[in-house]
């Protein structure tokens, strides 16, 4: 987990809390909660009874206790270490410390007979949490937006398709720009951000870093939001950088197979063929029938099939245009077939 996403989480769960101090550490009664390189290092007396509890009802969300290196399931551990409370818990995801925290206070007032009933509003607080983070991020600007506003915005539109007025070139990017609106499903403002999250209710909503450099490491606006399918695993993932920007679909047909489709502007890829606008569309996995990769520069009029550079005529062109169509309808039922219908998933512990 990183610094935003925790300080987000955190204010999601307790709104009093204006500012998280330089040690990075929260304390609620006798429960500190603090961020560490990697995740989340919850200290305190919890005992074997709650441990159990939230291990049976959610085996498979990242809580772990003790210290790093320790994996093992609550029985075991306190056979090995035969002590009446575990004192440190580690949490990797978001969702992780919101169903923790509400748990453990929960656990608490049962315990003084009192009203309980943060864990009911795990779902609602889930979604509090991605609304602030995307809130931060600003993802409804578009990726042609932001080019328009970027130092690189003479280079992107003087590209040599951005360029072509002809009408199948036109109507080939009116199709990537679907693509891109469908892989960051916030873009289009026909409802609110707080709607479109709670209708995506049940899908993960992850966000993260620009990996290569760490000096954006709290500039929101950089970071990469991935949306991953509950049930299948396949995902999309979008995000800007100084120099471009990126909107992928990652998407598993099944067992070893899957395929993928990459939308990008980078000024400073290390490959001449991959500077600039790029489709990139690739089949892959041991099952794969018919593994392919194509690499479509729209900045330089460059495509290149499994390695081979070929000429962009109106067939291959063609191609190209309908590989993006069943892709925005692939990726549509991770995120905006979600919107058709109100249609709220529960939380599943399991």
């Amino acid at each position: 987990m990183n610094k935003l996403v925790f300080e987000s989480t955190m204010r999601g769960l307790f709104p009093e809390i204006e500012k998280i101090g330089e040690s990075g550490a929260v304390n609620i009664g006798e429960m500190q909660i603090r961020l560490g390189l990697t995740n989340v290092k919850i200290s305190g007396n919890f005992p074997y009874q709650f441990a159990m509890n939230l291990y049976e009802k959610y085996p498979h969300v990242d809580i772990k206790p003790g210290t790093i290196g320790i994996d093992s399931p609550i029985p075991y551990f306190k056979e090995k270490y035969r002590a009446k409370y575990i004192d440190k818990y580690r949490v990797g995801t978001k969702e992780g410390l919101i169903v923790f925290v509400c748990e453990y206070l929960d656990y608490c007032d049962q315990l003084l007979r009192k009203p309980s009933e943060r864990s009911a509003h795990i779902p609602e607080l889930v979604d509090e949490v991605n609304t602030i983070l995307l809130r931060k991020i600003n993802p409804v600007q578009s990726n042609r937006a932001w080019m328009a506003e970027s130092m690189y915005s003479q280079e992107y539109f003087d590209g040599l398709l951005r360029g072509d007025s002809r009408p199948a070139i036109q109507e080939f990017l009116r199709v990537l720009d679907e693509f891109d609106r469908t892989v960051n499903p916030f873009i289009e403002e026909d409802m609110s951000l707080e709607e479109k999250v709670k209708r995506l209710q049940g899908q993960e909503i992850s966000f993260y870093p620009l990996s290569y450099d760490s000096s954006f490491d709290d500039d929101a606006q950089f970071y990469i939001t991935t949306i991953e399918d509950s049930h299948s695993g396949s995902e999309v993932k979008f995000g800007r950088r100084p120099n471009g920007f990126n909107s992928v679909l990652f998407a598993i047909v099944g067992e070893q197979d899957f395929f993928s489709v990459q939308h990008a502007y980078s000024s400073s890829a290390s490959k001449e063929e991959e500077q600039g606008e790029i489709v990139r569309i690739a089949y892959s996995g041991d099952n794969c029938l018919k593994k392919k990769s194509i690499l479509f520069n729209l900045t330089k009029g460059i495509l290149v099939k499994d390695n081979r550079t070929i000429v962009l005529d109106d067939l291959q062109l063609g191609l190209l245009y309908r590989e993006l169509q069943k892709t925005i309808s692939f990726a549509s039922t991770i995120t905006v077939d979600h919107f058709k219908q109100k249609k709220t998933i529960q939380f599943k512990p399991e």
